[in-house]
C-alpha cells in the first residue's frame, strides 16, 4: 500500500476520506510494514484532521468571539445610549416638571388675577347697583318731593286765596262794622234827641202844670 502522501498528496482530508481510509482492506499478505504504513496514514490523517477541524475551530470560535465582542459592544453602547436615553429622559421628565410648575405656578396665577378681577367686576357691578338704586331712590325721592313741592305750592296757593277771601271778607266786616257803628251812632243820636224831645215834653207839661198851679195858688191869695 502506498503511502498516504503519495496516494493522495496534499489532500483536504474529510470525513469520507477518513471512512474510506478505515475501510479500506489490507493485502493478502499482511505483513507488518504494510499495517504500520496504514497506521500511519491513519495518524497523519487524523492528526491533519484534528489540525484542521482544531483551525476552524479557532477560526469558529475566533469568528463567534467576534461576534460576542461585537454583540458585548454593541450591548454596551446600546446600555451607554439608554443610559444616555435614560439621562436624557430624566432632564426632559426635570424640565417637564419644572415646566409643569412654572405652568401650575402661572395658572394658579391667572387663577388667583382671574378670580381678583371677578371679585373685582362683582365689587363695581354692587356698587354700580347700589348707585343706580341710590340714584333711581333719589329720583322717586326727587319726584316726590317736586310732587311735595307742587302740592305746597297748590296749597299756599289757595291758602293765600283763600286769605285774600278772608281779607276781602274781613274788610267787608269791618265796612260792615264800620256801618253798623255808624248806623248804631245815628241812631244813638236819634233816639238820644227822641228821648230829649220826650223829657222836654214831659218837662215842658210839667212846668205848665207847675206854673198853672203857681197861677192858682197866686189867684187865691
Amino acid at each position: 500500500m502506498a503511502s498516504l502522501d503519495q496516494t493522495h498528496g496534499d489532500v483536504d482530508f474529510t470525513k469520507e476520506l477518513v471512512r474510506a481510509l478505515l475501510n479500506e482492506k489490507l493485502g493478502d499478505e499482511g505483513n507488518g510494514k504494510e499495517l504500520a504504513e496504514h497506521i500511519n496514514d491513519l495518524k497523519d490523517c487524523m492528526m491533519k484532521w484534528y489540525e484542521k477541524s482544531e483551525k476552524a475551530h479557532l477560526l469558529e470560535e475566533k469568528r463567534l468571539q467576534t461576534l460576542i465582542d461585537s454583540a458585548v459592544k454593541k450591548c454596551t453602547d446600546i446600555d451607554a445610549e439608554r443610559k444616555k436615553k435614560v439621562d436624557e429622559l430624566n432632564a426632559m421628565h426635570s424640565n417637564l416638571r419644572r415646566s409643569i410648575a412654572a405652568l401650575e405656578e402661572e395658572f394658579a396665577k391667572e387663577e388667583s388675577e382671574k378670580m381678583d378681577a371677578i371679585i373685582s367686576l362683582r365689587r363695581e357691578r354692587e356698587a354700580r347697583e347700589a348707585a343706580e338704586t341710590l340714584q333711581t331712590s333719589r329720583l322717586l325721592m326727587l319726584q316726590q318731593l317736586e310732587e311735595e313741592k307742587l302740592a305746597a305750592e297748590q296749597r299756599v296757593s289757595e291758602l293765600e286765596d283763600e286769605f285774600n277771601r278772608k281779607l276781602e271778607y274781613n274788610k267787608s266786616l269791618e265796612e260792615y262794622k264800620s256801618q253798623l257803628e255808624a248806623d248804631f251812632s245815628t241812631l244813638n243820636e236819634a233816639r238820644k234827641r227822641t228821648e230829649m224831645e220826650r223829657l222836654s215834653s214831659q218837662i215842658q207839661g210839667k212846668l205848665n202844670i207847675v206854673e198853672k198851679l203857681m197861677k192858682l195858688i197866686k189867684g187865691d191869695a
